[in-house]
């Protein structure tokens, strides 16, 4: 069914938030959207990943060879820059270009204390506000969050 995944996590934060605000709860959020997210995804980081996960051998290798030894050069006007190393991002059109890209953010709610929904490239985080303290857990959220997304 085509949306379902979208549609599935939009009904879950939509009933946290309705139980919190039904009850006079007040709620702190954090938006991010990782603009450019797969064009920007560090090839030896995401080797890493994989291998953590427990990819055989062989295919990490096989994906490594897809994202390694690239390189790329600019021209306008009749103009050419020298050519340099591909170092990040994920092929565009390659068919694992999407899983590839959850094995690399799939850790980021290792660096989160709130509630953390992830779609693609959006991310969104919650918390209920119980008293003044709660704003140092949304302070630590963003800085994980930060951490997390350097390339």
């Amino acid at each position: 069914m085509g949306g379902r995944s979208t549609s599935l996590q939009l009904l879950k934060v939509l009933d946290k938030w309705t139980h919190v605000l039904d009850n006079g709860g007040i709620l702190h959020s954090i938006y991010m959207d990782f603009m450019k997210a797969f064009d920007k995804v560090p090839h030896m980081r995401l080797i890493h990943k994989i291998q953590h996960y427990g990819i055989s051998e062989q295919t990490t290798n096989w994906i490594k060879s897809v994202l390694s030894k690239r390189q790329q050069c600019v021209q306008v006007n009749g103009s050419r820059s020298s050519w340099r190393n591909v170092n990040s991002g994920i092929l565009q059109g390659f068919v694992l270009r999407p899983i590839l890209f959850v094995f690399f953010i799939n850790d980021l709610p290792n660096n989160v204390i709130s509630d953390l929904f992830m779609f693609a490239n959006d991310t969104k985080s919650f918390r209920e506000r119980v008293d003044q303290s709660d704003q140092k857990f949304i302070q630590e959220d963003l800085d994980g969050l930060f951490e997390s997304s350097k390339t």
